[in-house]
């Protein structure tokens, strides 16, 4: 069995350093990209298309901002218990980690190491 993961990332290079950090882990893990906020709320939406076992969300998008995904993500019955990993490139306001907690969701710093993805996998029961 795999681990499923949403990787939604606008940057190319953050996307192929998330993806080679991932890669190095020791379960199989398949790994979806979409890259603007409108087309991850469009994927999560859409029930013809499973759910991923974990989101990788970056705050900075195009189109739909990351914080908006987070929000709508959280108000859907079909996603609001999906697990979602906030990807920070800098230091968040602390109302925007209060949301972050309210809208249960980890964050963790750009570039992603997969030590850091398995420590917070491990923690939210992906493992």
């Amino acid at each position: 069995m795999s681990l499923h993961v949403l990787l939604i990332e606008d940057n190319a290079d953050d996307e192929r350093l998330t993806i080679r950090s991932l890669s190095r882990m020791d379960v199989p893990i398949e790994i979806d990209v979409v890259r603007d906020g409108d087309e991850a709320l469009d994927r999560l939406s859409d029930t013809s298309f499973s759910l991923p076992d974990v989101v990788l969300l970056d705050l900075k998008l195009p189109k739909v901002s990351g914080l908006s995904v987070l929000r709508s993500v959280r108000t859907e019955p079909r996603t609001q218990n999906l697990p979602i990993i906030v990807m920070l490139s800098q230091a968040v306001p602390s109302e925007t980690q209060t949301e972050f907690d309210q809208f249960r969701c980890e964050s963790i710093d750009k570039p992603v190491s997969a030590q850091q993805f398995a420590d917070i996998a491990a923690r939210i029961g992906l493992y």
